[in-house]
């Protein structure tokens, strides 16, 4: 392959991550700011109510047991969790998810639904809480 051929194609590549990363951090954006919305939204038993009559709590707590699961699994290694900004969009998604959970079982009607419904994102809960080193993003254990 000519060099100019493998300029072009590595130009491309670093190209591509960038946008990669623009998307990632659009993504995260937009989740934290829509899960921080229904956070505050989920703190009405009205609201409860609603989110499980509309049905489509199951994919939504599915979505959030993966996210949490890898957002535990990013933390590996002390380095790392030191350097995470606490204010970041992915720890205000992180939170906002766990947050929406918590106010769906303070819900006598939500804490049933996810005790025969969600058993996969309770074990996973408490495997992370499990996984969670001392120190390392303590606003999540609240």
């Amino acid at each position: 392959m000519p060099l100019q051929e493998k300029l072009v194609l590595r130009e491309q590549l670093w190209e591509s991550r960038e946008q990669l990363q623009q998307q990632a951090e659009f993504c995260t954006g937009l989740g934290a700011a829509s899960c921080t919305l229904l956070w505050s939204t989920s703190s009405k038993e009205e609201a409860v109510k609603d989110i499980l009559a509309d049905g489509k709590l199951q994919s939504f707590l599915s979505v959030a047991g993966q996210t949490l699961e890898s957002f535990v699994k990013s933390l590996d290694g002390e380095a790392k969790a030191e350097q995470q900004d606490s204010n970041s969009h992915e720890h205000q998604f992180v939170l906002a998810l766990a947050g929406v959970v918590t106010n769906v079982a303070a819900v006598t009607c939500g804490r049933d639904y996810l005790s025969s419904s969600a058993h996969v994102l309770l074990e996973t809960l408490m495997q992370l809480l499990e996984l969670l080193k001392p120190g390392v993003f303590p606003k999540l254990k609240v």
